[in-house]
């Protein structure tokens, strides 16, 4: 299972984990919790096909399969970075931390 995933109604866009250069929890413009996240150089021509198939249609957003965000694609996006608004500070965390971690399998306990 890829750690990072965009769905759309014409294919998509799988993301391995050494795809996944940064993750880190932030707030967007408007003071809600965001996931900051950037992909290795050389994925930005991929997003931007992507996202420029898409535009104008409701996508999904997943982190291990599971669907966090399903906004409308306004715009393309021409880099390999970007935000994921999510509806709590806590939830931005795990997201950040299991995409940094680049791996949908449990951390081990110890």
């Amino acid at each position: 299972m890829f750690p990072f995933a965009l769905k759309g109604s014409k294919g998509e866009l799988l993301v391995p984990g050494a795809g996944i250069l940064a993750a880190e929890a932030t707030f967007d413009s408007y003071g809600s919790p965001a996931v900051e996240v950037e992909l290795v150089p050389g994925l930005d021509a991929k997003v931007q096909a992507f996202t420029s198939a898409h535009t104008g249609e409701v996508i999904r957003v997943l982190i291990c399969g599971d669907t966090v965000l399903e906004p409308r694609l306004m715009t393309e996006l021409v880099r390999g970075q970007f935000l994921i608004t999510v509806k709590t500070p806590e939830t931005a965390t795990g997201l950040a931390l299991t995409l940094r971690r680049g791996s949908c399998n449990p951390v081990p306990s110890s």
